[in-house]
């Protein structure tokens, strides 16, 4: 999977936006990456309509809580969205869910990222 470097820092500065209410317990390894319970980062392919949208989010049982790609030039390479994942589904089963989404380029878990994790230059 290819990953973009402007993509990457928009989803970062979101993440660091969402509100507090937005934000829920984390999950992970102790040693290993965290991310936040019940939340996943969905980037649709470009041209993806609203009632796909809304048909890959049905698959997962999610809701769309937040547009992620705000500028044009993000929203033309297509949209992102940070979703809530409901109906008791864990975030890995709402990923393998979207996955087999063919409106849905990649959906990663809103992970939880810390100045130690960083290097500056």
């Amino acid at each position: 999977m290819k990953r973009h470097p402007a993509l990457v820092f928009l989803l970062l500065i979101s993440l660091a936006l969402v509100p507090a209410s937005h934000r829920s317990e984390a999950q992970g390894t102790p040693d290993g990456p965290q991310f936040v319970a019940g939340e996943v980062i969905v980037k649709y392919s470009v041209g993806t309509t609203a009632a796909e949208k809304s048909r890959a989010m049905a698959r997962a049982n999610a809701r769309a809580v937040e547009r992620l790609s705000r500028t044009p030039a993000a929203a033309a390479r297509g949209d992102v969205d940070l979703v809530a994942v409901g109906g008791g589904l864990g975030v890995a089963e709402a990923i393998a869910r979207l996955s087999q989404d063919p409106s849905v380029e990649f959906s990663e878990p809103n992970w939880i990222y810390s100045p130690e994790q960083t290097i500056p230059n």
